[in-house]
């Protein structure tokens, strides 16, 4: 058992007891153990927490436990249940840094709650909030980004930048259109918090930004549950606090690397944790599972999007496979200059640029023809004339899709399965049928 299991572990007895404590509803699921009883594969025998028994719970949490010191706010997560907070936001003042060391670096840490999550860095040392509510902030952002500060014993520019993804999108966007030059800029990693981010997005922030772009990946629902992506391994991994699972179509554990599962997440309850328990909570995500990491000495994962934006088969022998996942067909399309377009309503409080809109598609089971699936998506020209572009184009994205996901040609080799690939003329696609993130 690794260190960071055996602190998990030690984390979880803890979590047991206060969960039986403060939540009633929780004694009837969880028994009352002995401590050496209580281990990680107890906590596998309890059911999972869907999002309406998140909601319930939550509200019992709001009324068993009113003496605890919170204060509430509503997430705009899948569930848009209440979330308990603890402390407060501190103003912005970098703590004098001891002398004698290497310049601190200065966190920017942007976002207003509309576009997403913003990673939060440890202990927030040296680091200055900055709203993105209108192009204004954008026009700040970019000041700030180049303007060099005396402060005593950090750097001269803010060097780390934590931003939602939509809004980093928005930002390069911004720098292209207006032709601001980020040579004076001293940015050397940008922080995002999305579900998935394409490899094309990926490598514009990095190309226009001149950074490295480190992922995170999170959910409103536990604010603890943030997970980062690994420069060892490249996948990412959730803190001692967060016990993660990823399992199959019938809930069982699974473990073997790079096999697709659905996501759990429990949160474990450290000394004088005043949150709500939150046990086997269904991200409704897709993760597939990484290779041992030698920096972390875990094995981590990495999310492909929701599960309901993608396919999930009984693959028989091979076991249950997922050929296809939505970040396959968003990873496939997302830079394509042929798919359609939609403007995502969340996302276009700044600029009308394509960094706004998602590619038009959506993925349909076929509830009368087993393992199979049909993708529909909307072009830019009609493929009905012009058959030859889209014959190309249909090849290339199943080339793809067999080249990024083994349980593609899996599902395909041992369960038979067949997508079907339909390209739909201009206009085909309501804005409400489009799957976005």
């Amino acid at each position: 058992m690794s260190p960071l299991e055996l602190s998990r572990n030690f984390n979880l007895i803890r979590t047991w007891r206060l969960s039986r404590q403060r939540l009633p509803s929780l004694q009837r699921l969880m028994p009352e153990l002995a401590e050496q009883d209580i281990h990680l594969e107890a906590l596998r025998q309890l059911p999972v927490t869907g999002k309406l028994e998140y909601r319930e719970r939550a509200q019992e949490w709001l009324e068993t436990n009113a003496a605890l010191p919170h204060f509430m706010i509503r997430t705009g997560g899948t569930t848009g249940a209440p979330t308990l907070q603890w402390g407060y936001m501190p103003p912005y003042a970098p703590p004098p840094a001891p002398s004698g060391e290497e310049p601190r670096p200065l966190y920017l840490k942007a976002g207003d709650g509309r576009q997403g999550t913003v990673p939060h860095f440890p202990k927030d040392v040296g680091s200055l909030i900055a709203p993105l509510r209108d192009i204004e902030g954008y026009r700040i952002m970019t000041e700030i980004l180049q303007t060099r500060y005396r402060f005593a014993g950090y750097e001269e520019q803010f060097s780390r930048l934590s931003i939602p993804l939509p809004a980093a999108k928005k930002l390069v966007h911004y720098i292209l259109l207006n032709n601001i030059g980020v040579n004076n800029f001293g940015l050397r990693e940008v922080h995002t918090n999305s579900s998935f981010v394409s490899r094309a997005w990926r490598r514009r922030i990095e190309t226009v930004l001149q950074a490295k772009l480190i992922d995170h990946y999170g959910f409103t629902e536990i604010q603890t549950a943030r997970a980062h992506e690994c420069p060892s391994c490249g996948y990412y991994h959730f803190p001692d606090s967060i016990y993660p699972e990823v399992v199959d179509l019938r809930g069982n554990l699974l473990s073997a690397p790079h096999a697709n599962g659905r996501l759990l997440v429990t949160r474990l309850l450290e000394e004088n944790d005043c949150a709500m328990p939150v046990l086997r909570f269904d991200s409704g995500d897709i993760a597939e599972i990484g290779v041992p990491c030698a920096f972390t000495g875990e094995t981590g994962f990495k999310p492909w999007g929701k599960i309901d934006h993608s396919i999930g088969i009984d693959g028989g022998a091979a076991g249950d496979l997922y050929p296809v996942r939505y970040g396959d067909i968003q990873d496939a399309i997302d830079s394509s200059a042929v798919v359609a377009r939609i403007d995502n309503i969340r996302h276009s409080l700044v600029t009308l640029t394509e960094g706004d809109t998602f590619p038009k598609w959506r993925l349909l089971p076929c509830p009368d023809a087993a393992n199979q699936a049909r993708l529909e998506i909307e072009m830019l020209f009609d493929p009905r004339l012009f058959t030859d572009e889209w014959a190309q184009f249909e090849a290339d994205l199943r080339a793809r899709l067999d080249a990024n996901n083994p349980d593609y040609r899996r599902a395909i080799d041992h369960a038979g399965f067949h997508l079907h690939i339909a390209g739909l003329p201009p206009g085909s696609l309501s804005d409400r049928d489009v799957m976005k993130s």
